[in-house]
């Protein structure tokens, strides 16, 4: 503490009454410095039986690898069967993009491929699409 500063009181006694007395009464009446309980203060949080908070992000990569896990597993199969059933040309140029929903988005790389798969879709490749899919699948969206 520094020399000119006067030390803090808890207020065991009226403050109106701490005003009026001298520092040797105040002692006296069994009143302690702050800074003397400081100890006091420190025991008593460490038997505090508070968990400490958990600063890793083991919770969060955890849910993220399970999501990215079940979308691989989803994804992984319709991505191997689409693959098999299209015309040879046409596969290197799509990517299998997501599947949510039911929903199978597949990007083609340029306007003429995302024609060519589209009338391929229609013209019977949806509905065997769907038949060996071993999730549900409601229906596939082409995207650029």
């Amino acid at each position: 503490m520094s020399p000119g500063r006067r030390p803090t009181f808890r207020a065991a006694i009226a403050p109106a009454a701490c005003f009026s007395l001298s520092r040797r009464e105040i002692y006296a009446q069994g009143v302690k410095p702050v800074r003397e309980d400081a100890a006091l203060i420190r025991r008593l949080q460490t038997l505090r039986n508070v968990p400490s908070k958990e600063l890793s992000v083991r919770a969060e990569f955890g849910a993220l690898t399970k999501t990215i896990k079940r979308q691989a597993r989803n994804v992984g199969g319709l991505g191997g069967a689409l693959c098999e059933m299209l015309p040879p040309e046409l596969a290197p140029h799509l990517e299998v993009v997501s599947m949510a929903r039911g929903v199978l988005t597949v990007r083609a790389a340029d306007a003429s491929v995302k024609f060519q798969v589209d009338r391929w879709l229609r013209s019977g490749g949806e509905q065997e699409l769907m038949r060996r899919a071993g999730v549900a699948l409601v229906r596939v969206r082409l995207v650029m």
